[in-house]
């Protein structure tokens, strides 16, 4: 899983994004972030269990191998968890604290900065933050972003990631294709626009309220949940 994400903020606590859109924490550098002073693996089990978290709702783990020293095969499992933007919140809210308090802000502020970011999108730097999403559009466009190796037109650039090793690539996308990306959207915005409501009262929400909204492109759901 951990392969998989892609990192769109580096702050307070750093966000990733994984293939389906889906923004998520590394539960261990939020745990560090508050400065909780209880071992990781007691005090995120004991959240979940407590607070009723549910494993690929609002939670995902996987087994992470960690080497003791480089040059030998010892070491150990840990389990890793990688939570939602809305359970890191609650978590935060839970501390009860400035620093949590402070934290819960950042996510709060995140999550608005996106969803006018999609409503409006503006620049190349903005909808970067958007890459799957922005590529179905840009798929939908027949711009050719699937290539693995380098490729180059008047409207994108596919080269190598430096950050993660020439084996990966990146898509960078030339203003004629900004603005068609852009025009696209705008376009289309309200064809393509889902929302899921409560059907009943829950912790996370009041029956009627909206439980999650995005965009549907290619039969995929790329989610921008609404702030609890």
């Amino acid at each position: 899983m951990e392969k998989d994400l892609k990192l769109v903020e580096e702050d307070i606590v750093p966000i990733y994004e994984n293939k389906q859109g889906e923004r998520l924490i590394d539960a261990r550098e939020l745990h560090g972030a508050l400065q909780s002073k209880r071992q990781f693996a007691n005090w995120i089990k004991q959240r979940i269990e407590h607070y009723k978290f549910k494993e690929n709702q609002d939670f995902f783990t996987f087994n992470k191998f960690v080497k003791r020293d480089q040059n030998d095969n010892l070491g150990n499992k840990s389990k890793e968890y990688y939570i939602t933007i809305d359970m890191a919140k609650e978590l935060c809210m839970i501390e009860n604290n400035e620093i949590g308090r402070k934290i819960r802000k950042y996510f709060i502020e995140i999550e608005k900065r996106y969803r006018t970011i999609i409503e409006s999108p503006q620049t190349i730097f903005d909808i970067m933050h958007y890459s799957n999403f922005i590529g179905a559009i840009a798929r939908t466009l027949g711009m050719k972003i699937s290539y693995k190796h380098y490729y180059e037109d008047e409207k994108i650039a596919i080269v190598p990631d430096i950050s993660k090793g020439n084996q990966y690539y990146q898509v960078y996308y030339k203003p004629q294709a900004v603005e068609e990306i852009i025009k696209w959207f705008k376009q289309n915005k309200e064809d393509i626009e889902y929302k899921i409501i409560y059907e009943r009262n829950t912790k996370h929400g009041e029956k009627g309220k909206i439980k999650e909204q995005g965009f549907k492109i290619e039969n995929i759901c790329y989610k921008i949940k609404e702030e609890k």
